[in-house]
């Protein structure tokens, strides 16, 4: 009985690491949104039902579509998004 119930947990172990992440830092990569507003490099995107803080070298106006690069403490780096996808 003992050995069934260990082999079961190793299995479900198993399986919870092939999935996909869901939330957290990880799951902000890559993430799509729109720009509230921009100024000299920097302003807020909405994402993931969220409002962020942003900086970008390209150059963005409100509304536009931006794709997350990366997360640096509680700023986002994007950039333009070219994709067609539906923001989150």
């Amino acid at each position: 009985m003992s050995l069934a119930f260990s082999l079961l947990v190793l299995r479900l172990a198993l399986a919870s690491r092939r999935r996909a992440v869901v939330s957290g830092r990880e799951e902000m990569l890559g993430a799509l949104g729109r720009v509230l507003d921009w100024e000299n490099g920097s302003g807020h995107v909405f994402t993931h039902s969220e409002r962020w803080r942003a900086v970008s070298h390209a150059p963005l106006a409100p509304g536009d579509r931006v794709r997350t690069l990366a997360i640096h403490d509680l700023t986002l780096t994007v950039t333009p998004d070219e994709s067609g996808d539906p923001p989150s």
